[in-house]
């Protein structure tokens, strides 16, 4: 855990770090699942899925390259292949200002303080990741501060049928946060775990086209 601050080292060595997470892909996530994480961060959840879940695949999208770099070293340490996208997750295609931190867990799409670094980095819309895959995930895993409320949660595949996130009400509003919510469940889900502002949500049918 080289770079990491004290802090940090020690929510992880504790297993604070991430833990509502670990919780709902132990409760969510089966044997032989292909999923694909957004906000990948240094790859612990992603590992956790592999080792943990007996996960078959995951396929990490990262923003920050200093945190691909980690999770490449993580899996490695792990004797895995790392499959990792650099990319912000967007509703669209292009390059977008992305705010870095000496913590990670402080990285976002919105600036929250002045140790703050702002990189440019690429977007990479639904569409086109789905495209880049070889499968369709069983699972979505996203962790993405605050940026989930902005992204085509329509354009899921079919074959998605579970999703653990991460939602941000205190970074982009209460209202913002539970209309993700309702719209998940519109589109089939229903809420199978909750923890925190941590939802697991398993798809009970698929909504009709148009």
């Amino acid at each position: 855990m080289r770079g990491f601050c004290r802090a940090m080292k020690v929510a992880i060595v504790s297993g604070r770090y991430e833990r509502a997470e670990a919780e709902a892909c132990r409760s969510l996530v089966r044997s032989g699942d292909k999923i694909v994480e957004l906000g990948a961060a240094v790859g612990y959840v992603g590992l956790f899925c592999l080792t943990q879940g007996a996960a078959s695949r995951v396929v990490s999208v990262e923003a920050n390259p200093g945190s691909v770099r980690r999770l490449v070293h993580n899996y490695d340490l792990s004797g895995r292949q790392a499959e990792v996208i650099s990319a912000a997750i967007a509703a669209k295609d292009g390059e977008m200002v992305f705010y870095t931190s000496p913590e990670f867990w402080g990285d976002g799409v919105e600036r929250r303080g002045e140790r703050q670094t702002a990189i440019s980095v690429p977007t990479m819309s639904f569409r086109t990741l789905w495209s880049r895959l070889d499968f369709e995930p069983d699972v979505v895993i996203a962790d993405i501060e605050g940026a989930e409320v902005d992204l085509p949660w329509r354009e899921l595949p079919t074959a998605t049928n579970r999703i653990i996130i991460e939602l941000h009400p205190r970074l982009r509003g209460p209202a913002k946060s539970f209309a993700l919510l309702k719209l998940l469940m519109d589109l089939g889900f229903e809420v199978a775990f909750c923890r925190d502002d941590v939802f697991g949500l398993v798809r009970s049918k698929i909504p009709p086209a148009g």
